[in-house]
């Protein structure tokens, strides 16, 4: 089963190095009742309860994603929601790595906590 699959795969990774999960965004090419959002929110549901539960596991939750942070489609992200996610990630390794300093993001009225990030290899490639 899938569920059974992803607690073992992020169970037996984050033993080893810190491990990054996200929920999956609204489908907004689907309207918000439909069948696919609703199973979507219940993967979700499941996804947030297994990072809680998994040591060393850390969850990005993409809930804030409106339809304004997609394309006209509604199932990618436009550069508008392509920024949001970097910063979400950059705070969340960085609350992560317990080093925080201000630093602004595009938003007008946010401030968002995080080191200088710097780049230590240009080829990032997935294992």
């Amino acid at each position: 089963e899938i569920y059974k699959d992803l607690e073992s795969k992020l169970s037996q990774l984050s033993k080893s190095r810190p491990a990054f999960i996200t929920t999956i965004p609204t489908r907004y090419d689907y309207p918000l009742k439909h069948p696919v959002n609703i199973q979507l929110r219940e993967v979700n549901n499941y996804i947030a309860e297994l990072a809680y539960r998994v040591e060393n596991a850390h969850l990005l939750c993409l809930d804030d994603f409106k339809r304004i942070h997609f394309t006209r489609q509604g199932l990618h992200l436009n550069q508008q929601g392509k920024v949001k996610l970097a910063h979400l990630i950059i705070r969340k390794i960085c609350i992560w790595h317990g080093k925080l300093k201000v630093y602004q993001d595009s938003s007008p009225k946010r401030t968002v906590e995080s080191p200088p990030i710097e780049v230590v290899e240009t080829n990032m490639e997935c294992l």
